[in-house]
């Protein structure tokens, strides 16, 4: 696989499970953020937003959208793009599968 289309698979497939967090679609989010714990994220933002995400410890998507620009500016963030975060989703998503996904597509990299 060419090195920036995995970038970008990369980049996709950390977005999807924020987004994932972010809404609320995760019933396994504490295992999914477990999973995480040891994960570099390969984008700035994409840091910023689980870093929040772990200090708020909610799984309420109203809660983390009126919270997680607040925290991110305590952390000095300010400018994160919430929407993308935040869109409505078509399907409900299988975090769990999504992170294997990242995790092989990172072991394909090395």
């Amino acid at each position: 696989m060419h090195s920036g289309a995995s970038a970008n698979k990369i980049f996709d497939l950390e977005r999807s499970i924020l987004k994932a967090l972010c809404l609320g679609q995760a019933a396994t989010s504490e295992s999914a953020r477990r999973s995480l714990a040891a994960h570099t994220w390969q984008d700035q933002e994409h840091r910023v937003v689980y870093e929040a995400l772990q200090k708020l410890r909610a799984h309420d998507p109203e809660f983390l959208r009126e919270r997680l620009p607040a925290q991110a500016t305590r952390m000095g963030f300010p400018d994160v793009d919430w929407n993308a975060y935040f869109a409505p989703a078509d399907v409900s998503v299988d975090i769990e599968q999504l992170i294997r996904e990242l995790a092989a597509t990172l072991a394909k990299r090395q």
